[in-house]
């Protein structure tokens, strides 16, 4: 029942425009911030802990219901940009870029964007065709729902993105990732991770995953970093970031040192809009558990 409801949603949402599906998306998002206790409690503690003294609750709780509308907005527009062309796309999403992505005298041609859940971050997938990538790729986790599972990877067949399950197909991925081929893989580096290593985020200790420096490492893979930001109703922009260098003077920079310059980066982005950022899960451990 599940698998079905999720594709009459998918098949309603894919008959309008995109703007007007954003409108919907935006009320959808709304009422979620006062149907869902959990999550909204969740966004404000987080909220509240971060921005400590900056701002009095009443405009932390105008911020988490903006965000609330925007991940309202983001996941109906994700699901309605899946049947859409790149050219159709291009009206409604711009890549900008800091610097050349590939250097065609360098042996070193595959690519890890590392990608946090800003803004409409399903687009992500689109925005490598546009940078001339041969192959994109990422890694996800099955939903335990079968049903939803099921209808999540027929919708995602739509984005021109190759996905490996991280519990069955990271071998696949790294035979892909040891042959030059222009390929960029994202990898999402702004979750709390059990086995972490040690670093701050906004300004707070956390445990960070390590995936992103140890594959740059392992696959000489040049590191970049890419933000989705929203620009208006239905629009948004891709930046995508300097390198981030894995080499030093002396030889290849530790990875706590690649981890810390990458949540610098995603946490400088979470500042510049903070309701563009993901705040209803649980990204820091106090007390004994993760918040």
């Amino acid at each position: 029942m599940i698998y079905w409801l999720l594709k009459l949603f998918h098949f309603v949402l894919w008959r309008f425009s995109l703007r007007n599906v954003a409108r919907l998306g935006r009320c959808l998002g709304e009422l979620a911030y006062w149907v869902d206790r959990r999550h909204r409690r969740r966004t404000l503690e987080n909220l509240r802990y971060v921005f400590a003294g900056e701002g009095d609750r009443g405009h932390q709780a105008a911020l988490a219901r903006e965000h609330f509308r925007r991940l309202g907005e983001n996941y109906c527009c994700a699901v309605r940009a899946a049947g859409m062309t790149l050219d159709q796309l291009k009206h409604h999403v711009e890549v900008t870029i800091s610097a050349p992505l590939w250097d065609e005298k360098s042996d070193r041609k595959n690519v890890l964007m590392v990608i946090g859940h800003f803004g409409n971050f399903e687009l992500y997938a689109h925005a490598g065709h546009w940078l001339g990538a041969s192959m994109i790729a990422t890694t996800y986790r099955a939903l335990k729902h079968p049903g939803a599972n099921r209808a999540l990877e027929e919708w995602r067949r739509f984005s021109r993105i190759r996905y490996y399950e991280r519990r069955g197909e990271l071998t696949r991925l790294k035979r892909e990732l040891g042959r030059p081929q222009k390929l960029v893989l994202g990898l999402l580096a702004d979750q709390h991770t059990g086995n972490g290593v040690p670093t701050t985020f906004l300004d707070r200790e956390c445990l960070s995953s390590a995936a992103p420096a140890l594959l740059a490492l392992r696959y000489r893979l040049k590191l970049r970093t890419a933000i989705c930001y929203r620009v208006g109703l239905a629009r948004w922009r891709i930046e995508i970031g300097k390198s981030i260098p894995t080499v030093a003077c002396s030889g290849p920079r530790s990875v706590p040192d690649i981890t810390q310059e990458i949540q610098d980066v995603l946490g400088s982005a979470v500042r510049r809009d903070p309701a563009n950022w993901l705040w209803a899960h649980r990204r820091w451990r106090r007390s004994g558990r993760a918040s």
